[in-house]
C-alpha cells in the first residue's frame, strides 16, 4: 500500500525523500489516532507515546539523541499534549523529571545543544544513582 504512495520498503521501514515510516506490526497495543486516506486508514501512534519512548530512552539509556528527538517534538507540540494520559505514564517510567527538564529547554530549541543535553542527562543519572544507594541504606 505505501508502494503506491511512492515509499521504498526496506524491511519493516518504508522512505519517501526524508519521510520515515516505521510498520513494527498489523497490531498497536499503545494507543492510537486513525487517519482516513481513502481507499486506507492508518493507525498512528499518539504523539505522547514516541515523546513518553523518547524521554525514557534519554535518561535511563543515556541516548543524547532522544534528548534532542524530545526536545524538537516539545517545541513542536506546545501545549498540544494529552497531559491526563501523559503525565502517569511520566510518573511510571519515572522521566516527569526529564520531561520538566526538556520542557525548559524547549521553549529556546535553537540554544540546545550536544553539551547542554548531556550535562542534563548528568543532572537525572545523578538523581538516579543517589535514589538507589538511599533505596540500599533503607
Amino acid at each position: 500500500m505505501f508502494d503506491r504512495l511512492g515509499f521504498v520498503r526496506t524491511g519493516r521501514h518504508w522512505t519517501r525523500g526524508e519521510l520515515y515510516v516505521e510498520v513494527p506490526s498489523l497490531s498497536l497495543e499503545d494507543p492510537a489516532e486513525l487517519y482516513d486516506s481513502p481507499p486506507m486508514r492508518f493507525a498512528v501512534i499518539r504523539k505522547e507515546v514516541l515523546l513518553r519512548d523518547r524521554l525514557v530512552g534519554f535518561k535511563h539509556w543515556a541516548q543524547v539523541a532522544y534528548g534532542r528527538q524530545a526536545v524538537d517534538m516539545l517545541s513542536a507540540f506546545g501545549s498540544r499534549l494529552d497531559m491526563e494520559w501523559l503525565a502517569p505514564q511520566l510518573r511510571r517510567e519515572a522521566v516527569t523529571d526529564a520531561f520538566e527538564a526538556l520542557v525548559a529547554l524547549a521553549a529556546d530549541p535553537a540554544h540546545v545543544t550536544e553539551n547542554v543535553l548531556e550535562r542534563v542527562l548528568t543532572r537525572l543519572r545523578g538523581r538516579l544513582i543517589e535514589d538507589a544507594v538511599a533505596g540500599d541504606d533503607e
